[in-house]
């Protein structure tokens, strides 16, 4: 019993360490807990959220996979996977692990977020679905009322060809960003560009991230 409630002491630390931004502080606490308690499902999502920081993806795939095994329905290890999956390419095991968390919990917003992107602006047209994706981002909305559901939302509309329902999606993920009261730079920026391939008739197309690299995709968002 020590040992396990010293392993969540010190993987809550690795946290702490993690939103500091000390990463070498922070995947020494992750290790030692797991090390510590084997089983410690939200260690490893925790560490697997460090890795992908680090563009490390099957290194976070890994132990997003372990967190899963530990606990089947453990939807933001799911999601974490299915984040570093579509990362590299593997745009159906992407499918796979978003289509299992809204199975698991048919109220998260970001499930069918993540699931409406991939499905408007993957590259392998054999995995887009746009009228599918309009679906899915317009239930997130509803569940969630923010600026990066409208985002997606407006890639989905892109993605039909519907560019005038686009642009105003895009345009209002804008606004809502610019009236928020914690300003998200990179976001903002990204929100310009859709837009203004929206404006050029051009749906957009997000492609995979190179490991180790830096990104500025505000879907790449793991969640604790």
């Amino acid at each position: 019993k020590l040992n396990s409630h010293n392993a969540e002491t010190i993987s809550s630390r690795g946290v702490a360490w993690f939103k500091k931004g000390d990463l070498r502080k922070s995947l020494q606490d992750f290790s030692q807990a797991i090390k510590m308690n084997p089983k410690l499902s939200k260690a490893y999502n925790s560490r697997g959220i460090l890795y992908f920081t680090l563009r490390k993806y099957q290194y976070a795939i890994t132990d997003f996979s372990k967190a899963i095994e530990l606990e089947p329905h453990y939807t933001n290890a799911y999601n974490n996977r299915g984040i570093s999956w579509r990362n590299m390419g593997e745009y159906l095991k992407a499918i796979a692990d978003y289509t299992r968390t809204m199975e698991i919990n048919p109220s998260d917003p970001e499930a069918y977020n993540s699931l409406a992107w991939i499905l408007a602006t993957c590259p392998d047209s054999k995995s887009r679905d746009g009228k599918r994706a309009v679906e899915l981002s317009s239930r997130a909305f509803l569940l969630r009322p923010d600026s990066f559901k409208l985002d997606t939302l407006a890639a989905a509309y892109a993605e039909t060809g519907n560019f005038k329902e686009a642009i105003s999606a895009q345009e209002k993920s804008i606004l809502l960003m610019s009236k928020s009261r914690v300003q998200n730079k990179k976001a903002m920026e990204e929100f310009h560009n859709h837009l203004e391939s929206y404006k050029s008739g051009k749906p957009w197309r997000d492609f995979p991230k190179k490991e180790i690299a830096d990104s500025t995709n505000s879907k790449d968002t793991a969640s604790q």
